[in-house]
């Protein structure tokens, strides 16, 4: 008998190259994506933001006896989550604006010693470094608009989520302490 005709092609080693721009996107995808969980922590933010002035607000305001006191502190509660969320809404689209509005508030947040000044720097590498500079470029952009199909996979430790999972249970203890004493 001769050959199947229904038999698969034999084919050996069949790879298609990357081409510029799906090499470039692999080359800066992690890194695009830890600038992307800098806007998940700006969320983080501002649900703190918005918990911490239902919680300080209504002990806070009628103690204020000048108006303008009231004022300012009712702006500033508002106007810092609403400031949080445009910086992480906009980083996540790799926006100019949002390295700019990240820049100054982890900026800021290296002068709270000791943890925020580790966050801040390590955000500040992510903002500032070489691959921080080229995944905010225009350029970038557009490759990544052609490379929808290039995606970063993520491999997290068990050790990592345990780690999650301990410290949220930490920070919904100390929440919960501060609501009891308010009833």
């Amino acid at each position: 008998m001769g050959e199947n005709p229904y038999a698969p092609p034999a084919v050996e080693k069949v790879f298609a190259e990357d081409t510029a721009e799906e090499a470039i996107r692999r080359a800066h995808i992690k890194h695009e994506t830890s600038i992307k969980s800098i806007g998940l922590l700006n969320y983080v933010g501002v649900i703190f933001g918005v918990l911490g002035a239902f919680r300080t607000l209504p002990s806070s305001l009628p103690a204020l006896t000048d108006s303008a006191q009231r004022a300012g502190h009712l702006a500033g509660a508002i106007l810092l989550p609403v400031i949080l969320f445009i910086a992480g809404y906009s980083i996540r689209r790799l926006a100019r604006t949002g390295q700019i509005l990240n820049l100054i508030i982890y900026g800021l947040t290296l002068f709270v010693f000791p943890a925020g000044t580790i966050i801040g720097l390590t955000a500040l590498y992510f903002l500032l470094s070489k691959k921080g500079r080229t995944v905010f470029s225009t350029p970038y952009k557009e490759i990544v608009k052609n490379t929808p199909h290039i995606r970063y996979r993520r491999t997290t430790s068990k050790v990592a989520w345990i780690i999650l999972v301990v410290f949220l249970l930490f920070f919904v203890s100390l929440a919960r302490e501060p609501i009891r004493n308010m009833r």
